[in-house]
């Protein structure tokens, strides 16, 4: 652990002796760890969406723009890496 973070858990540590400040640094990590569970979720539909619609293209055709979009929106945050495929989307 670096400097900073060992000073934001000792300062952490000392605070929560009071049970006001306890439920208050409770409360934000409940609200931190929510926040990226929707982000994830928000991510994980999107890449749905995608594989959908690329499983049927068919039924979908015209529709490249929105799925490069999808696939530009979490550029770098995913598994797998797209460029290639958002390139030719595009074109």
């Amino acid at each position: 652990m670096d400097d900073d973070t060992v000073k934001f858990l000792s300062e952490v540590a000392r605070r929560s002796q009071d049970p006001t400040m306890m439920r208050s640094i409770i409360n934000s990590a409940i609200g931190g760890c929510e926040y990226n569970a929707r982000k994830e979720c928000e991510r994980a539909a999107d890449m749905e969406v995608v594989a959908s619609m690329a499983m049927n293209t068919r039924l979908f055709k015209g529709n490249q723009k929105f799925l490069a979009d999808k696939l530009e929106k979490w550029k770098g945050r995913t598994a797998l890496r797209w460029d290639d495929q958002i390139a030719k989307l595009k074109e």
